[in-house]
């Protein structure tokens, strides 16, 4: 049983004798900033098509959804989760994210630090630490986390710290510069 789609404007002359059954089916608008999601009934395949344009559906197409793309202002990211195969990315702004067929996405503000700010910064997936210090914005790698913004010492030439690491005990004096 063939099936075939046949976009207007138009006539379609259909011969009764060899078909079984025909429908109208609208087409669809897609502004500059949607997108669509379509799937074919026929392989189960999946597909995102993006705006302007008007989406004619083709003879197996069916559509699942239909979106407006992210708006992402210069300290805004997505961390976009491919679900097909694990992938995790990080899209940063500005921009207008549209996503692939098989993409999870959450948005995130930067953090942005002043020249007396510090963040630690752990990778999830090596398990390693860093010490990211401002003035700077900073934007997450696909697996990790930062930590709440803590605020630097700041030390005058007459002034000094006496510090001590927690881990191995050591002890010492930061003077002021």
């Amino acid at each position: 049983l063939e099936r075939r789609a046949q976009n207007g404007p138009g006539v379609a002359v259909v011969n009764p004798f060899t078909y079984r059954s025909a429908m109208v089916r609208v087409a669809e608008t897609l502004s500059a900033t949607q997108f669509a999601k379509l799937v074919n009934t026929m392989d189960g395949s999946e597909e995102i098509e993006t705006g302007p344009q008007l989406l004619f559906l083709g003879p197996y197409d069916k559509l699942v959804a239909k979106s407006s793309a992210v708006s992402l202002s210069n300290t805004e990211y997505v961390l976009v989760t491919n679900k097909l195969n694990g992938e995790r990315s990080i899209v940063k702004g500005p921009c207008m994210w549209f996503p692939g067929p098989h993409d999870e996405a959450h948005t995130g503000e930067a953090v942005s630090m002043s020249r007396t700010e510090f963040i630690f910064v752990e990778d999830k997936l090596t398990g390693d630490r860093k010490t990211v210090k401002g003035p700077c914005v900073w934007f997450p790698e696909p697996f990790e986390s930062a930590s709440k913004k803590y605020n630097a010492i700041v030390l005058q030439e007459d002034e000094y710290v006496r510090l001590k690491d927690k881990t191995n005990g050591k002890r010492w004096v930061q003077k002021g510069k």
